[in-house]
């Protein structure tokens, strides 16, 4: 159920946001010329308030989120001058790719329009902001985040991310190291080949948030529940 609807400031913009399940929405106006559909991958627009645009640079480091509409089974398609729902955190079912995505790979912006591009490697490359948790070849689902390298830490240096991964090859921790002893840890957890549970623990108090993901008989996503 949805959580709240209020203003937000994020990268020196005024936005509002929504909260369901612990995923995060930019309410925001497509500027991109073109209508877009859930899953396409996309930029603040620096020329308006409050909107979005795409674009062909890889590993753009002013990627802002994906199109997706709050409820996991839902779609949506933003016309051209429309305001829509933007995913900027949280799990993402579908991520738009311009070539085959395998579990593990991180996500940037692609030299084609509204895509994302895999990069594998265990050390996030400039502008990630996913990391596949299922993958495919047109379309992938992902662990969608801000992108690091323009957000979090804009002032400073931003360290190396590292990736660990278990006995069966699926992706059990990741973490950024921004600076000093400060690190954003995330750490996955499974139920047979599907994810179950994502813990993140930021060490400033030690906060920990937990996650646990529930689905339906059809094993899709129906919510994300923190704990």
């Amino acid at each position: 159920m949805a959580k709240g609807k209020s203003g937000f400031v994020e990268t020196a913009q005024v936005v509002y946001h929504y909260d369901v399940d612990e995923a995060r929405f930019h309410w925001l106006t497509n500027n991109s010329g073109g209508a877009l559909s859930t899953g396409a991958v996309v930029v603040w627009d620096t020329s308006a308030d409050d909107a979005f645009t795409t674009t062909t640079t890889e590993g753009d480091l002013g990627v802002c989120g994906v199109v997706a509409a709050p409820r996991e089974t839902a779609t949506q398609t933003i016309a051209d001058g429309d305001q829509g729902w933007i995913r900027y955190n949280g799990l993402c079912p579908k991520v738009q790719v311009d070539s085959a995505a395998n579990r593990g790979d991180w996500l940037i912006t692609s030299s084609t329009a509204g895509k994302a591009h895999p990069v594998s490697g265990a050390v996030a490359p400039p502008g990630a902001f996913g990391l596949v948790t299922v993958g495919g070849t047109t379309e992938c689902q992902a662990w969608i985040f801000p992108c690091r390298d323009a957000q979090l830490h804009p002032t400073a240096q931003v360290g190396t991310t590292s990736i660990s991964y278990d006995g069966q090859g699926r992706v059990s921790e990741i973490t950024t190291h921004i600076a000093g002893n400060n690190y954003h840890k995330r750490t996955f957890a499974y139920s047979g080949d599907l994810l179950a549970k994502v813990t993140e623990e930021y060490p400033t108090g030690n906060t920990i948030l937990t996650w646990t993901v529930s689905r339906d008989t059809q094993d899709r996503i129906t919510s994300a529940t923190r704990s």
